[in-house]
């Protein structure tokens, strides 16, 4: 038998009925909004234009500091960053995404002494805009210890620095504030050669002046008087897409906003009945919750000792009875799009390892697995099934 791969995962999933459920990338986007002493971190959904998902405390690093909340903010994978600006100490923070709790908290860096008032992340690295003084600078940073990479010239159109940027997809973003005719900008990442550049669009006479960027897709916030509005445009040449009222949090807009791949949490848990062997139930089982990007093994324990199984994937749960095919007691819980004979080890075991391939199109994404396991004097037909096995992939 051949051992099953990630690319067996992968074709299973992609080729057995689960194209349907896992076909597009959830996305959403985090709105930071300054309510006079609660200021708020809120998550929208892009599929659905900005239903609101969460509304939580926009995290603080210490309440005796006084107003220490992120003024910056950016989604980057699984995780959001925060520029906190204590005076005297700027921070650099990153959190985790479902639970706001601090992976890591360096001094924010810093360029012939000027803080970054802007930043991106992408890639494993962390971009910085310093306005030294006459030579503004665009530093790269590695995102795990802020180490400096690069130290550039910020880059100019008509004499004008940006003053926002972002990065996405191999593309460095910048928007530029020129007097008449406000410019939005396209770099190369590494050596900031100009790609090209377009008029910044308009709603009620107002560009935008906030921004980000996720898979191409352009969200802004323009701030005309008392209706403010959050825009999405396509990234090349700002083709409009769609635009809705910007949310309000206790009637305060937000301020800055953070698009970027929805946060799924991976788990997995057991449904419907076994049926007991002729020395033991065999039970199914996995190593960890499937986080995608890491491995996780499906297991099978207190079975038959060197007796022949196979494990199922399916994309539904299903509860079909098979006392009527001589397995009294025993059910089929899953579709069964995959079937892979294998076999247990001399103590009655079995485990099979799947690297889980960090592959956006399956996040959210839901499988069903069994067991069925050889017991020759167990009932007629000399097989036994084990419960089922549900396992949703997600990325923490």
């Amino acid at each position: 038998m051949t051992t099953p791969t990630r690319a067996l995962l992968l074709i299973a999933l992609s080729t057995a009925g689960l194209t349907a459920t896992v076909s597009a990338q959830p996305r959403q986007m985090f709105g930071l909004h300054k309510v006079p002493g609660d200021w708020r971190l809120a998550s929208y959904d892009l599929d659905n234009p900005l239903a609101l998902t969460s509304n939580r405390p926009a995290p603080q690093l210490s309440a005796n500091l006084g107003s220490n909340y992120p003024t910056e903010i950016v989604l980057d994978g699984s995780y959001v960053y925060g520029l906190h600006k204590i005076t005297g100490n700027w921070r650099l923070v990153k959190y985790t995404q479902n639970s706001l709790t601090i992976v890591w908290n360096r001094a924010a860096p810093q360029v012939n002494s000027t803080y970054l008032t802007d930043f991106a992340v992408d890639g494993g690295v962390v971009y910085g805009l310093h306005k030294v003084t006459g030579n503004w600078r665009i530093c790269r940073y590695l995102e795990s210890n802020l180490a400096l990479l690069s130290n550039l010239p910020a880059p100019q159109i008509s004499g004008v620095y940006p003053t926002e940027i972002d990065v996405d997809s191999g593309v460095f973003y910048g928007l530029h504030k020129i007097n008449g005719g406000w410019r939005f900008a396209g770099y190369n990442p590494s050596s900031l050669s100009l790609n090209g550049h377009v008029a910044v669009p308009q709603v009620n006479n107002t560009w935008f002046t906030e921004f980000g960027v996720h898979n191409s897709v352009v969200y802004a916030l323009h701030k005309p008087a008392a209706s403010w509005t959050v825009a999405a445009y396509g990234a090349n040449w700002l083709d409009f897409l769609w635009s809705r009222p910007a949310p309000q949090i206790s009637s305060t807009f937000l301020t800055e906003l953070a698009p970027g791949a929805a946060s799924y949490p991976a788990s997995s848990s057991l449904y419907g009945q076994s049926c007991p062997g002729t020395a033991a139930t065999p039970q199914i089982g996995l190593s960890a919750n499937p986080v995608l990007g890491t491995t996780v093994s499906l297991t099978l324990t207190s079975a038959p000792a060197s007796t022949p199984i196979v494990w199922a994937l399916g994309n539904n749960a299903t509860t079909i009875n098979l006392t009527p095919y001589g397995m009294p007691g025993c059910w089929d819980l899953t579709s069964k799009e995959l079937l892979v004979p294998a076999a247990t080890t001399a103590i009655g075991n079995f485990a099979l390892p799947f690297a889980l391939a960090n592959e956006p199109a399956l996040l959210g994404a839901t499988v069903y697995l069994q067991f069925g396991v050889a017991d020759p004097a167990a009932n007629a037909l000399g097989w036994i099934t084990t419960r089922g096995l549900s396992a949703t992939l997600g990325n923490y």
